[in-house]
């Protein structure tokens, strides 16, 4: 998590691949999610969680990272500017609307930080 003054303003989660059907059989790590309050974007909070994550994920041996971000997310960029290319869709369902996430994936996450 990401704290400013005891108020938790940002968090990452992350850990293994948790589908591998799309790539080889690499140690594949995968960001789960990242949030930051819209008052504290562009501070490099965002940049901080992640080299965060990305250290812990080389530290056990991860190679290579993906991380899903859904289509009409504006914030999507933030992975292609840590540069991320995209790689693949798929529909996901949440309550009653289908949705398009888009993958981003680096090929050598120690590029990343």
């Amino acid at each position: 998590i990401a704290k400013i003054d005891d108020t938790i303003v940002g968090f990452i989660l992350y850990g293994s691949l948790r589908d591998t059907s799309n790539l080889d059989n690499k140690k594949t790590g995968e960001i789960y999610a990242i949030y930051i309050l819209d008052t504290h974007q562009r501070k490099g909070i965002g940049k901080n969680l992640m080299a965060h994550a990305i250290k812990d994920l080389i530290s056990k041996e991860y190679k290579d990272l993906l991380i899903w971000g859904l289509k009409n997310n504006p914030y999507t960029q933030f992975y292609e500017k840590l540069g991320g290319k995209k790689m693949s869709t798929r529909e996901i369902k949440i309550f009653e609307d289908i949705l398009i996430e888009n993958s981003y994936y680096f090929e050598d996450i120690k590029s990343i930080i």
